[in-house]
């Protein structure tokens, strides 16, 4: 039997939905978020110095740009995340080198051996860093193509431009203060967005409210044919290094697309600022 709601019942919605207090973010986080930048940078060395008895003496880190807006100070990395400016603020740096680096090493005895191990843990721990294909989407994902891990690739694209496709759902449905820098998100919609399960439902939703134009669902709506035709000739057993990497090369102008939908919508922040430091374990 069809149920339809009365009048009465729609008011009574409408009145609990307005009684939800929405969560606010910043523009800075809206873009944290999007991009899944990780807190550390790929672009600090390590040199631990030593002296004739193999004794730490020094740590140095390098190399750090560094910028400074008024009282505030920060350590720039534009390595890590490509297309966008990494902001640490100093001091949580200087406190994350402090705790995780110096009171490890500084007067400690270390031989070479144990130097080697150490840089062998960090080396490894960068290669599963990349290979999870986190923060600098787009630069990782194209080294990963240069390995010619096309099934990771892939596998990767889609999921990220699916997660891309669920974020821009959500601002786009959500308050925005140009003058704050804010948006403001109903949890209600939030949960909604990610209750939507398909690739193309999200495709199509995204381009029905205006969150996409007609290119980017075109491109989409490619690189997801791309997808299903890898499936089939799969089963055929017709799938060529060829075939990959042309599904995963429209992939990548996919994610490309569905940032610059963001931008129309949230405006990209000259700095992202990061409210943490990580520096990997390598002891």
């Amino acid at each position: 039997m069809w149920y339809e709601p009365t009048r009465h019942v729609i008011l009574i919605r409408l009145w609990i939905e307005t009684l939800i207090e929405e969560t606010k973010i910043s523009f800075n986080k809206a873009w944290r978020d999007f991009l899944l930048v990780r807190p550390f940078t790929r672009n600090a060395q390590i040199e631990i110095v030593r002296n004739e008895s193999n004794v730490v003496t020094n740590v140095k880190i390098y190399p750090f740009d560094t910028f400074d807006r008024g009282e505030e100070h920060y350590i720039i990395d534009n390595v890590s995340c490509p297309g966008s400016v990494l902001a640490f603020p100093r001091q949580i740096v200087q406190e994350a080198l402090e705790r995780d680096v110096l009171q490890k090493v500084l007067g400690k005895t270390l031989t070479n051996e144990q130097l080697g191990i150490m840089k062998s843990k960090l080396d490894a721990d960068l290669e599963r860093t990349t290979a999870r294909l986190g923060c600098a989407n787009i630069g990782e994902i194209k080294e990963a193509i240069g390995r010619k891990d096309f099934w990771q690739v892939l596998f990767s694209i889609h999921q990220l431009a699916a997660y891309r496709l669920h974020k821009l759902l959500v601002f786009k449905s959500s308050n925005i203060s140009i003058p704050n820098s804010e948006i403001a998100i109903n949890p209600i919609k939030e949960k909604t967005c990610s209750e939507l399960r398909t690739f193309q439902h999200l495709i199509d939703i995204c381009y029905l409210i205006g969150a996409i134009n007609d290119r980017e669902r075109t491109k989409a709506y490619d690189f997801n044919e791309d997808r299903n035709n890898i499936a089939h000739y799969l089963l055929e057993g017709k799938v060529t290094d060829s075939l990959l990497e042309n599904a995963c090369t429209h992939g990548l102008e996919v994610l490309a697309l569905l940032e610059d939908a963001l931008q129309r919508i949230v405006p990209k922040p000259e700095l992202i600022i990061m409210d943490s430091f990580l520096i990997h374990e390598f002891l």
